[in-house]
């Protein structure tokens, strides 16, 4: 008799578990926040990218290899890869990127579209990821105190001279420099060469092609 009741006992058991929902072992998983944005459209950021690399393509002579979007409830970062053939000095080589970087961070803050999709707005430069890497047969065979690489992280940027691939060195030549850094050496210079060019003006020669007649 006692057994008969443990097996229908049992068996009540069983059926009634299955009317109930499983909860997780550590309590009701708590909802995450919903997203913002539903949808994520990233055509609008792959047009701001190629409008970019078309300007500096033929400017510049920048090649766009690869762009990357990345996306926690709105875009947090955006990444873009490029080569090119020239070579550069180290003070040519941070006006290209800072250049590059404000040419970029100016689209994507204007746009009405994208603007709103930003994870934090305005997009500044730790929010982008910019490699670039230099290819020049004279860089690396002939002169390798060419900048080879540029590498913009975090706010930061690394350049790296093309002894880099001299395995044989146990110090590779390597500046390293906050954006804000590079940024402000660049406009002050340009202020500098503005203020130079205005104070040494050449002087006209009458005897060339420009004349100048009288009224």
């Amino acid at each position: 008799m006692y057994t008969r009741l443990s097996l229908l006992f049992l068996l009540a058991c069983m059926t009634s578990c299955s009317y109930f929902p499983f909860y997780p072992p550590y309590g009701v998983y708590e909802e995450l926040p919903p997203s913002p944005f539903e949808v994520i459209d990233s055509s609008e950021a792959t047009s701001r990218v190629q409008e970019l690399s078309i300007e500096f393509r033929y400017d510049r002579h920048l090649h766009l290899q690869q762009a990357k979007t990345f996306f926690e409830f709105g875009i947090k970062t955006i990444q873009l890869e490029f080569i090119s053939q020239d070579v550069f000095e180290m003070e040519d080589a941070r006006k290209l990127i800072v250049d590059l970087t404000e040419a970029f961070l100016g689209k994507v803050n204007q746009d009405p579209i994208l603007g709103p999709m930003l994870q934090s707005y305005p997009f500044r430069a730790s929010d982008l990821e910019i490699y670039i890497t230099f290819e020049s047969y004279f860089g690396r065979f002939v002169d390798p105190y060419y900048i080879q690489w540029i590498c913009l992280e975090d706010g930061q940027i690394d350049y790296y001279l093309f002894d880099t691939h001299n395995n044989t060195k146990r110090y590779w030549h390597h500046r390293h420099e906050s954006y804000e850094t590079s940024r402000e050496i660049v406009v002050y210079q340009r202020e500098a060469e503005q203020k130079y060019a205005e104070t040494h003006r050449p002087l006209i020669d009458v005897f060339s092609g420009q004349r100048f007649f009288p009224r």
